[in-house]
């Protein structure tokens, strides 16, 4: 998933909880959804949103442990 400015929208599989750890970092579930089955995947995807890509760059300045 890559949200480019002025904001972006993306598709999250939830089974390894990719959906937890982009929320922490600020994307938002898109208000009234709900995960939706993608056999292709074998998980749910949940719709996530972000209104600007600025809210990752702290994120940049942290180092991966």
């Amino acid at each position: 998933m890559i949200a480019r400015d002025p904001g972006g929208r993306c598709s999250v599989g939830t089974g390894d909880r990719q959906d937890l750890m982009l929320a922490r970092i600020g994307l938002t579930e898109v208000p009234a959804t709900e995960p939706i089955h993608c056999d292709d995947f074998k998980d749910d995807e949940r719709v996530m949103y972000c209104f600007t890509t600025q809210q990752f760059n702290p994120l940049l300045d942290v180092p991966a442990f």
